[in-house]
């Protein structure tokens, strides 16, 4: 198992996050920008913005009544040349990638090393059987994981904003805020004295996630557990100080 450690909560943070979806034509950009705003939208505790094509794929409220957004979410346009626009508007940019886009990663990585904004991998629509190369990926961190799911592709023909079939997004959410490591009981130490205000904890088994959460609940602080789409583990535990609900 292991432990990470934010200075801020997930999905709900103390200054405005902004964050990019870039990727090449048809890799699923604009999918993975409209599941992860969703997922945000759906958690109803922060205000989220979203631009581009997912904009029409995701209902994030009425900016007139609520302005304040604690998210932004870009739906980038497509090719590296992308990541030159976000120079001071994002702090960290998910290039998704799939299985047959992985020569195209290092085009990304210069475009965002030149433009100083942080770079995250998603990988889209990979098997179980073709994870190895993109996992052993030395450049970039690997955040997540999408497997093929059809229903995703129907639902985007439709119009209508995609879903994953008991699976979560979450993850990129603690990636795009600051995080250390930690060991368990360190981490859990820090938030219990409000030093820290977010773990994400991986764990092996889903029985292993549900003890966990009873454990930080009973410590007086917020705490969920959601299934993993990475497959080396089998979900995470996300961890908020405060009081539980």
């Amino acid at each position: 198992m292991s432990v990470r450690s934010q200075a801020s909560p997930t999905a709900l943070p103390d200054a405005a996050v902004e964050v990019a979806f870039v990727g090449d034509p048809g890799a699923g950009r604009t999918t993975l920008a409209a599941l992860f705003a969703d997922r945000l939208t759906e958690r109803g505790d922060a205000r989220v913005r979203v631009t581009g094509e997912a904009a029409d794929l995701v209902d994030d409220g009425d900016p007139d009544t609520d302005p304040v957004s604690a998210w932004t979410v870009r739906d980038a346009e497509a090719g590296p040349a992308a990541i030159a626009d976000l120079v001071g508007r994002v702090g960290t940019a998910f290039l998704v990638v799939t299985p047959d886009g992985l020569d195209e990663i290092g085009a990304y990585e210069r475009a965002a090393e030149r433009a100083g904004v942080d770079l995250a991998i998603v990988g889209n629509r990979f098997s179980k059987e073709e994870i190895d190369p993109l996992r052993e990926h030395e450049g970039a961190p690997v955040s997540e994981y999408v497997p093929p799911e059809p229903g995703i592709a129907r639902a985007m023909a439709r119009g209508e904003g995609p879903r994953l079939a008991d699976r979560t997004i979450e993850r990129l959410a603690v990636d795009a805020l600051a995080e250390e490591t930690a060991d368990r009981e360190a981490a859990l130490g820090a938030l219990d004295a409000g030093i820290d205000r977010t773990l994400d904890v991986e764990v092996g088994t889903d029985d292993e996630g549900r003890r966990l959460v009873t454990t930080i609940r009973e410590r007086g602080h917020h705490a969920g557990y959601y299934r993993c789409n990475c497959r080396c583990h089998a979900g995470h535990v996300l961890a908020r100080s405060g009081p539980s609900r």
